[in-house]
């Protein structure tokens, strides 16, 4: 079946489409490519972004959540690196070791 002009105006960038006789559908994927040692070729890995049912589109559950578990990790790294500049400045800036710094082997930085 041949793909119109409004089909592809439905599906995000970077997508391709494909029609799915079985389920009267169009799948939309989005396709990268890697090498199998196995196989001694490049190799298509595709991931379903969603499917288009009688003019509309919809994202796949699985897509969705694939999403919000990549913000989260692009979040969480964010929020890790910094707090370990606040807290590398506040120590730096803050402790002053009153001990003997021939016979220190641990700074106090990493012992609070």
């Amino acid at each position: 079946m041949a793909v119109s002009k409004e089909i592809l105006d439905l599906i995000p960038q970077g997508c391709k489409v494909n029609w799915n006789e079985k389920q009267q559908r169009f799948c939309v994927y989005k396709s990268t490519y890697y090498y199998s040692k196995e196989h001694k070729r490049s190799r298509e890995q595709r991931t379903q972004v969603g499917t288009i049912v009688n003019g509309v589109f919809t994202y796949a559950k699985s897509y969705l959540l694939k999403q919000q578990i990549k913000d989260l990790k692009q979040e969480v790294k964010s929020s890790t690196a910094d707090v370990v500049n606040k807290t590398s400045e506040i120590l730096s800036n803050e402790v002053i070791d009153p001990r003997q710094a021939a016979k220190v082997q641990y700074p106090l930085a990493y012992v609070y």
